[in-house]
């Protein structure tokens, strides 16, 4: 009896160290392989269920999409003026 009890402690702590090591070295290759990225999505607005509004900026220079089922529209804000600045000129 005393048996079975260390050797289920046994293979408890076996696993719980592969396990650990799993997740240690899941870390490392994300670390080692890490790919930035240029893009950042600003803002995100649900228009319905099928369409939705994004405000991405990619090096510096913001684009409005439209995602939709039938497809993406791409609206290019114009360069040196802020979101803010533009919508403040066409109210």
């Amino acid at each position: 009896m005393m048996f079975d009890f260390a050797y289920t402690l046994i293979a408890l702590v076996g696993t719980l160290l592969l396990f650990g090591a799993v997740v240690y070295a899941l870390k490392y290759v994300q670390k080692k392989y890490q790919v930035s990225s240029n893009i950042k999505i600003k803002e995100n607005l649900f228009l319905d269920a099928k369409r939705r509004v994004c405000v991405i900026e990619y090096k510096g220079q913001e684009y409005m999409l439209l995602l939709g089922a039938q497809g993406e529209h791409m609206i290019d804000l114009k360069p040196g003026e802020s979101r803010e600045k533009q919508l403040q000129k066409a109210a």
